[in-house]
């Protein structure tokens, strides 16, 4: 996605291009689990036909619509073995078809778990996604926000993360 900004008074332009997918990594539990969620954007586009499309103002209302395709990469920062019981994940009212599920953690390892696709906005730089999950018996209730950066910002994490463990706290900064 391409967001254009003109500021009519310095006559300069700014383009933003954002990522085709989202993206959050939190905690789930201190010291123990993390989640690296990962949601691709599907949308299906004729090359040459969208442009043209779009250069006509002939867009239609279902340009607006995409699929959202949900991985989890569930992580183990403890030399235990965990179980995550991931009971629901949902979107703007819409259950992801891959919950529930149980997620069985070897030690300082992780496990990637495709949840499923659901209707998302096309044009979202950001999705709140509801989540409940257990974990030693203890039910927690949450709101997640997956953010669609920019390349510069993925680059940055990229570089940052280059070669190092991923299964460590700071990894998981939301």
């Amino acid at each position: 996605m391409q967001v254009t900004q003109v500021d009519l008074k310095s006559h300069t332009t700014t383009v933003k291009i954002y990522a085709p997918y989202f993206g959050t990594r939190t905690i789930l539990s201190p010291d123990r689990v993390g989640l690296d969620l990962v949601v691709d954007l599907e949308k299906k586009i004729i090359p040459g036909l969208y442009q043209l499309q779009q250069s006509l103002g002939a867009l239609g209302p279902g340009d607006v619509d995409a699929t959202g395709l949900f991985t989890a990469y569930v992580w183990n920062m403890s030399s235990e073995p965990q179980i995550l019981d991931l009971s629901s994940m949902a979107t703007a009212g819409q259950m992801l078809p891959g919950t529930p599920v149980e997620v069985r953690l070897k030690p300082n390892s992780y496990e990637k778990v495709v949840l499923g696709r659901v209707g998302i906005f096309n044009y979202a730089t950001e999705l709140q996604i509801q989540i409940s999950y257990s974990l030693d018996g203890a039910t927690i209730e949450r709101t997640l926000h997956a953010r669609r950066l920019t390349q510069a910002q993925i680059d940055q994490s990229y570089e940052q993360w280059k070669g190092r463990r991923r299964n460590v706290p700071e990894y998981f900064p939301d």
